[in-house]
């Protein structure tokens, strides 16, 4: 770094020595060059690399926590369906055989829940799959851009 190069400490402009204040945010420049916002410029790419890697592995930790959530909430409405069922085909009641066939329909739709948290937690797993698949492509096309 030279000190003929002054910086824009609120923009990061580089100038020339002998201005006093960025046109760009009217800042009065500085001698050092201030830190990146961008956590790759300061940290480089074996950071940047790192992190991503942290996040997937969060990300498919959620999905396999919200898949074995959708199979107990699964698992808890077959096991309401079948009471409901036991409960209303062994009454001799009509009454009861008629709630005991409503209620079959209405346990049948929170079915839908468990299934619709069971594909959220799949997609999540699919796109962290997706994005170590570009982690990949772009390390290559650095490898052969370098090599």
């Amino acid at each position: 770094m030279s000190t003929e190069t002054v910086w824009c400490p609120s923009c990061g402009a580089e100038y020339t020595a002998g201005m006093t204040a960025c046109s760009e945010c009217g800042v009065p420049l500085v001698a050092e060059r201030p830190r990146s916002r961008h956590p790759v410029e300061d940290q480089g790419w074996d950071w940047y690399r790192d992190e991503v890697d942290r996040t997937i592995q969060r990300a498919r930790r959620v999905a396999r926590l919200l898949q074995q959530l959708a199979f107990y909430l699964g698992a808890l409405e077959v096991i309401a369906f079948l009471v409901v069922v036991i409960a209303s085909f062994t009454s001799d009641d009509y009454e009861a055989g008629v709630v005991g066939v409503g209620a079959i329909i209405y346990l049948t739709i929170p079915i839908i829940i468990p299934t619709a948290v069971w594909a959220f937690g799949a997609l999540i797993d699919v796109q962290a799959t997706r994005l170590d698949i570009a982690i990949l492509e772009a390390e290559l096309e650095e490898d052969e851009d370098a090599g």
